[in-house]
């Protein structure tokens, strides 16, 4: 069965706060990676996206049976959701560029002088 949601100013609302959820989540997680290191995070953000993921298709899969929108609980379930594949998205991001920013020894890096302004 196909869900639908009839108002399309609400069935931009998931979208909107998963980009929200990995925005306001990056700080908490740069601290985490950073005082405890990038696998605690990881595995964070596979537990976060495998159940959102889940959770979301889970909905999608039981459709909304026979009314023809979906039902206020669904929908701010959907949205929880929508947070949490935000949240886990950003914890495997941020895991990865720390782990990668890590892999390179300090002498690898060569700080440019800088340019002067004017000629």
């Amino acid at each position: 069965m196909v869900c639908a949601i009839s108002n399309t100013t609400t069935s931009k609302a998931p979208s909107r706060l998963l980009i929200a959820g990995f925005y306001i989540s990056g700080p908490v997680w740069g601290r985490i990676i950073d005082a405890r290191g990038p696998r605690i995070p990881l595995i964070g953000a596979a537990a976060c996206v495998f159940i959102a993921y889940a959770g979301t298709k889970r909905i999608y899969d039981d459709g909304i049976g026979t009314s023809t929108s979906l039902s206020p609980v669904l929908f701010a379930l959907l949205v929880v959701l929508a947070m949490f594949i935000g949240f886990g998205a950003n914890a495997g991001l941020n895991s990865g560029v720390n782990t990668t920013a890590k892999s390179f020894p300090e002498s690898a890096v060569r700080i440019l002088p800088r340019r002067r302004r004017g000629y």
